[in-house]
């Protein structure tokens, strides 16, 4: 889970550019990610 440039995800993580880092390793199916942590508490899951 990322939280956007400058903000802090629900864990207190710093957040960064998620879509670069995909970049950089070359990636090229799409990232999703949840800042808010709606996903990973509707489902109960961690990480």
């Amino acid at each position: 889970m990322d939280a956007p440039f400058g903000e802090n995800d629900v864990l207190g993580r710093p957040g960064g550019d998620l879509g670069a880092f995909a970049e950089d390793l070359g990636l090229t199916f799409p990232i999703l990610h949840d800042p808010s942590g709606d996903i990973m508490q509707q489902y109960q899951t961690t990480g």
